[in-house]
Formats: C-alpha cells, sequence, structure tokens
C-alpha cells in the first residue's frame, strides 16, 4: 500500500507566492505598521477637530479625515476592529499588495482632507501624520539600491575611473 505523497512531494515545481514584505526585513515592516496605526488614531483624533469648525469644506474635510483614518486603522490594525469580519480580510488583502501602491494610497488619504481644509491646523498635524507614513511606505518600496551587487559584472563604480 501507498502512502499519500507529502505537502513537498506535491509542490514540486510550484513557485510560492511571495508577498512585497517578504523582501523586507522584519523591523521595517513593524515600524511600517506602527507609524501607519498611530497615523490612523491621528486621523481620527484631528478628524474630530478639523470637523468641529465652521466651514463647510472643514466639516466635509474632518468626516473624510475620520473615515479614511478609520480605513487605515482596519489595513493596519485589524486588531481593534475584532469584532467585524471583513477586518481581516481587507488587512489580509493589504499585506499582499506591493508597498508603493499602499504608499500611493496613503499619499491620496492624506492629500485630499488637507486640500479641502488647508487653513486648520488639526487637519495639518492628522493628514501630516499619515503623509509621513506614506513617505515611509515609498521607502520601502525603493528598498536597497545602487549595491555592488546589483551592477553588471560586480564592478565597483572607482573601476572605471581614469587614473593620472
Amino acid at each position: 500500500m501507498s502512502q499519500p505523497p507529502t505537502d513537498s512531494e506535491q509542490n514540486v515545481g510550484v513557485e510560492k507566492k511571495r508577498r512585497p514584505a517578504d523582501d523586507v526585513p522584519w523591523g521595517f515592516r513593524i515600524l511600517g505598521r506602527v507609524l501607519a496605526t498611530v497615523a490612523g488614531l491621528g486621523m481620527c483624533l484631528f478628524g474630530v477637530f478639523t470637523a468641529i469648525a465652521l466651514n463647510g469644506d472643514c466639516i466635509l474635510s474632518g468626516l473624510l479625515m475620520i473615515g479614511l483614518g478609520v480605513l487605515v486603522l482596519v489595513i493596519e490594525a485589524p486588531v481593534f476592529f475584532s469584532k467585524l469580519k471583513c477586518a481581516e480580510k481587507v488587512s489580509d488583502f493589504m499585506a499582499r499588495i506591493p508597498y508603493f501602491i499602499r504608499a500611493f494610497l496613503y499619499l491620496v488619504f492624506s492629500i485630499v482632507p488637507f486640500a479641502l481644509c488647508p487653513g486648520i491646523g488639526s487637519s495639518f498635524f492628522g493628514c501630516g501624520l499619515l503623509f509621513l507614513a506614506a513617505v515611509y511606505y515609498g521607502v520601502i518600496a525603493i528598498g536597497k539600491k545602487g549595491g555592488a551587487k546589483s551592477q553588471p559584472g560586480g564592478t565597483s563604480s572607482t573601476a572605471n575611473l581614469v587614473g593620472n
């Protein structure tokens, strides 16, 4: 009687799907999530202060900041929404997309409310935190570039200099 094949025998030749986080050290991933979580909390808090304003655009900006802050929290820290079944799915989906898409998404999330109400300091600080998270994820997306390993032939940049 033959035994059923093991997982490693069944997956011979099948390449495992790589997540964008596989190339980034765990410390940078955790720092990005913490920074974005703080930014989401800041967007919610400062969104309340912005929504209290008397201007109609600032009220809309404040409500948008609160909504986008909650969305960032769902993406980065689904533990805050453990009772929602969809929060874990959204977080898992966002973990599979590349970091440059997340950086662009957070950049848009931070610019739109500030463009609606640029005069209030609350919208500046709330959107500024998320802007910093977007910049951080953008730097992670760029990654380590320009090392000696990436140059053809493994030569250094000083190899082609003419000596006098």
